[in-house]
């Protein structure tokens, strides 16, 4: 009996993976191979993704989650508002489960994560202007991460923790 429950579900991945399109089978590649911790192999997919369709946003997206990773605060950020944009704009997602809601909810959350980063920095070498303007921004971007996704327990959580971040 487990013989035939698993023979089912091989059956079903390859059907799945059959219907899927070009870039979406580049892209799941990548989310393979990031899941693996291979970085850069993850990055060079999303890429070619990319070339093969400009406007997947879960690639851009998944791109400016790497360059988080990286800290590479201007690059993450370019490719997540490109992602971000790009769900509002086309309101579809290819991620199996979800809507695109959820996903425009983890660029903002993502966003979030960038300019907390920001504030942190400049928390630590003193500059206080500098640490409200990015702390009053990252809050704006944990707003519009719950408008997006009210029942995301991360966005909920990171939107309790960057209160209690000091002003």
């Amino acid at each position: 009996m487990n013989y035939l429950k698993l023979a089912i579900i091989f059956f079903f991945c390859f059907i799945l993976t059959a219907c899927a399109t070009p870039e979406e089978k580049e892209y799941n590649q990548g989310v393979d191979a990031e899941r693996e911790g291979h970085y850069d192999k993850a990055r060079s997919h999303y890429l070619n993704t990319l070339g093969i369709n400009p406007s997947l946003a879960e690639a851009y997206l998944n791109l400016g989650a790497l360059a988080i990773k990286d800290k590479d605060f201007s690059q993450a950020q370019e490719y997540t508002l490109k992602a971000l944009e790009l769900f509002k704009k086309n309101q579809t997602t290819i991620v199996s489960a979800t809507v695109w809601q959820d996903q425009a909810a983890l660029a903002c959350n993502n966003m979030a994560s960038i300019v907390f980063q920001r504030a942190k920095q400049a928390y630590e070498t003193g500059q206080v202007d500098l640490q409200q303007k990015a702390h009053e921004e990252a809050k704006q971007w944990l707003d519009k991460a719950v408008e997006f996704d009210p029942d995301n327990e991360l966005i909920l959580n990171n939107q309790r923790f960057i209160q209690l971040w000091p002003n």
